[in-house]
């Protein structure tokens, strides 16, 4: 238990330092753009962005976290070919629905902009951010191929570091360059892009792409039987998570939205303490499961529970004590 509890401690506090640079460097691109670009412009960019989650959820069909449960179970067994083919199915699916999706909003953006975001000047954010699906579907599905392989570090230091460093240095750059709300855009593309790019060598190092053809087994059918749900379920807590920015981009300006996402973000913070304890923990519970070792995953339950809620309730207590310093700040 030692050993297993030492290492999800390890590499969730690898996590939880990446999440707390990504939100400073967040909060500074966010700084960066209302600065450089305007409230009207990151208000609009964020409203589009929390539309494009919903496909993004549907195109990734929950593989993101069936990986997590198949890929340990595998990897334990030897099924090395196996698991990999299930990997590139997983890619070549989701980023297969991304074509689809990022095709229907470019044919559809004045419709959607009208009826759904209701402010037709998003018709132009809808086109130019379209094809960023396939970055953000990438970048998904590689979270649940390194959870389940148990290799979390490359892709924290992709999403967590590399991501938002880049955004911010391309966001710099395209002002001086007075490329408006492209400017906005181009950074997000060229920096995912750049993670992408690290991300597909580090997967090399597991031999995942040696070979490219595909053998259609019946672990494709298990994924999706036990990703499905998973996608519904992340679908509904979207809605419950981002109605909020949908509702005042529809009935309020574009300024209102990039405002209140700003406080937002900053109210959630004491997420990532959970979120980054179940990143490692979630595969854990499956390799100890499928071992059978029912004894040990309950322990490992209550501990890493007690240091949630302790490290929590410390997040709480400042936010409840310095709450307008901290706000002022922002």
């Amino acid at each position: 238990m030692k050993k297993n509890l030492t290492s999800v401690t390890k590499k969730s506090g690898i996590f939880f330092l990446g999440k707390v640079f990504t939100v400073f460097f967040g909060l500074l691109f966010n700084f960066f753009v209302v600065k450089f670009y305007g409230a009207k412009i990151y208000g609009s960019y964020v409203h589009v962005i929390t539309l494009l989650n919903f496909f993004i959820a549907i195109s990734t069909i929950g593989f993101h976290q069936g990986l997590v449960y198949f890929l340990p179970k595998m990897t334990i067994e030897n099924k090395i070919k196996s698991r990999n083919e299930l990997i590139k199915f997983a890619f070549i699916t989701g980023l297969f629905f991304a074509l689809i999706f990022s095709i229907v909003i470019v044919s559809n953006s004045y419709f959607i902009s009208k009826n759904i975001l209701n402010n037709i000047s998003l018709d132009k954010y809808l086109k130019a951010m379209a094809y960023l699906l396939f970055l953000f579907v990438f970048i998904r599905i590689s979270k649940g191929v390194f959870r389940g392989l148990n290799s979390i570090k490359e892709y924290v230091i992709s999403y967590f570091f590399i991501i938002p460093i880049f955004k911010i240095i391309f966001l710099i750059l395209f002002f001086y360059f007075n490329l408006k709300y492209l400017g906005v855009i181009l950074s997000v593309y060229l920096s995912f892009f750049i993670g992408s790019i690290f991300l597909i060598t580090k997967m090399s190092g597991h031999n995942i792409f040696d070979e490219l053809k595909i053998k259609i087994n019946s672990d494709f059918n298990a994924l999706i039987k036990y990703s499905l749900p998973l996608m519904f379920s992340g679908i509904l807590s979207l809605l419950i998570a981002k109605t909020d920015i949908m509702m005042i981009g529809y009935f309020l300006k574009e300024e209102n939205v990039g405002i209140y996402n700003i406080c937002y973000k900053l109210a959630t913070l004491g997420i990532f303490v959970l979120a980054s304890f179940n990143t490692m923990f979630a595969p854990l519970i499956s390799k100890l499961y499928h071992e059978k070792k029912i004894g040990e995953l309950e322990n490992l339950y209550k501990v890493i529970t007690k240091w949630i809620f302790t490290i929590n309730l410390f997040i709480f207590s400042v936010f409840v004590l310095f709450g307008s310093n901290i706000l002022g700040i922002s």
